[in-house]
């Protein structure tokens, strides 16, 4: 009873000095559950639905050919926008050093992906360079893949792929064509076509516009034996 006492007046002060907010809304959390989980279930039970493969497949035959798509399917946890509460979750993993927001999310993405009747032999995350991650600390994608993995029992490489060129941010390319001219051969694969030989393999990121990181990163791995690959990201965009 007293050490029950104890762990509830440590809680107040903490709530009282450094009081937790929704990862999506900003809100405080006064819930137990929600402070718990850092976000509060309004926002998780009211986020948008993700576009699915079909809507994704046709934005990409915007840009390539269908024999050049090496996506199969994609999950995403939510439609992504500038204005949407999604936004500023997004914004604080990849540019307020928030690391626990994108596995937080990535776990919510874990459930949503056990809806799906998909076999995944590997968890691979997008690379990002050696120096962005030395400036950030983390690579988003992995921690959001830790999220999944934290749901799914699926195993993660976190190194299978590397990003040998550093390029500006996809975030502040505008056009459809520069984003695929921005990723183009700036990815290579780490490890033995036996390593991905016939294997199915579940790609992750963060957010989905054109398409041309993750279809660039699922073409490689298709060229090193995967047999398939799948795509899972927290925020699919409607619009390019």
């Amino acid at each position: 009873m007293i050490q029950n006492l104890q762990n509830i007046i440590v809680d107040s002060l903490l709530e009282l000095i450094a009081p937790k907010h929704c990862c999506l809304c900003s809100d405080k959390l006064y819930n137990e559950v929600d402070r718990k989980n850092s976000y509060c279930q309004s926002c998780i039970e009211n986020l948008p639905e993700a576009p699915n493969s079909d809507f994704v497949r046709e934005r990409l035959l915007q840009s390539i050919t269908a024999d050049d798509i090496a996506i199969s399917e994609i999950i995403g946890l939510t439609v992504y926008s500038h204005e949407l509460p999604i936004h500023n979750a997004i914004f604080d993993f990849k540019y307020h050093g928030i690391s626990k927001t994108a596995y937080t999310l990535g776990g919510l993405l874990g459930n949503k992906i056990t809806e799906y009747s998909l076999h995944s032999d590997f968890i691979i995350p997008v690379p990002i360079h050696p120096a962005k991650k030395r400036e950030r600390g983390y690579n988003q994608a992995e921690e959001i893949a830790k999220g999944i993995c934290s749901v799914v029992n699926i195993p993660l490489i976190p190194f299978a792929l590397k990003r040998t060129f550093y390029t500006a941010s996809q975030t502040t390319t505008t056009s459809s064509a520069a984003r695929w001219e921005n990723v183009a051969n700036i990815f290579n694969v780490d490890g033995t076509k036996s390593l991905y030989h016939d294997k199915n393999v579940l790609l992750v990121d963060d957010v989905f516009t054109t398409g041309a990181t993750t279809n660039n990163c699922a073409s490689l791995l298709l060229q090193h034996g995967a047999k398939r690959v799948d795509v899972a990201v927290i925020g699919i965009t409607e619009k390019q």
